[in-house]
């Protein structure tokens, strides 16, 4: 009977370089675990975030393990209710391309912020956040007709609640940090709009070179009427100089016109129909 004997370890010999690697698939990408030593001269694992990057298509994957998330601060209004007017004011869950465009862009924030100083080579446009921090969760809010609703994404969990992956971008990278706090006060060192307070969005976004993120709304409601073809219509428009002759004022012949020989009288305009009593005549000397 023959026995089952196991793999030696592997051990680096004295002065050979170490480099750790392992292969899995996320989002589509072949990905590589990378970690090496300091004396290698690149930077060393960080406790609070790990870098995984894929050889083939050159992504970069960025795992936030540091998180102040907490699913006990998620909405409670998730379902949907239709009111008596046709319309909806819930949250639900967001789609995966949404949840995606906001890793894209926090990734990319990550990479500049805080991959670059810490000495990692990285192209900013192919890094992503691997998946959100833990106790996170984005919700879309749909409010209005219930067939075509405005829809916003809103991100839960957190001490505040983020409305667009620009406002996260500073957070995140207070977390890749190590969620550092002041001295005197034990408060977070984070720049964020709702954790620092002193600015808002825009001057963040130009402190910090944040790229502000595409609005995504919901689709205008439409009707299927038919649209009308103002070119053919045809609109009918009253013309006043075809006014009843009845009510015109009798024209009156000026002074200057008249022969100072001969008196004239004034006599109402032949297009008139009034009478001559009516408009006694006018004699000039």
């Amino acid at each position: 009977m023959s026995s089952i004997v196991p793999a030696p370890k592997l051990t680096p010999s004295a002065g050979m370089p170490c480099l750790i690697t392992s292969s899995h698939t996320f989002d589509g990408y072949n990905a590589t675990r990378q970690t090496r030593p300091q004396h290698q001269g690149q930077p060393a694992p960080s406790r609070y975030y790990d870098v995984i990057q894929s050889g083939i298509s050159n992504i970069t994957l960025i795992d936030l393990r540091n998180s102040d998330g907490d699913a006990l601060r998620r909405p409670q209004r998730t379902a949907r209710a239709v009111d008596e007017d046709g319309n909806v004011n819930y949250l639900e869950e967001a789609r995966e391309e949404i949840e995606k465009h906001w890793r894209k862009v926090i990734g990319g924030f990550l990479a500049k912020s805080v991959l670059t100083d810490q000495g990692w080579n990285v192209e900013h446009g192919k890094c992503i956040l691997k998946r959100l921090p833990s106790g996170y969760k984005l919700y879309t809010h749909k409010k209005g007709d219930k067939d075509v609703p405005r829809m916003d994404a809103y991100l839960y969990g957190g001490p505040q609640v983020f409305r667009s992956p620009d406002e996260f971008c500073l957070h995140a990278r207070w977390l890749a940090l190590g969620s550092p706090t002041r001295h005197n006060n034990n408060k977070p060192e984070c720049p964020c709009k709702y954790c620092d307070g002193r600015y808002g969005q825009n001057e963040l976004n130009k402190r910090w070179g944040i790229i502000p993120a595409r609005k995504r709304r919901g689709p205008r409601k439409t009707d299927n009427k038919p649209k009308t073809d103002w070119a053919n219509v045809l609109t009918h428009v009253k013309d006043y100089t075809k006014l009843n002759t009845s009510t015109q004022t009798p024209s009156v012949a000026s002074p200057s016109a008249l022969s100072p020989s001969s008196p004239s009288t004034l006599a109402p305009s032949p297009s008139s129909s009034l009478s001559s009593s009516q408009y006694p005549p006018v004699t000039f000397p």
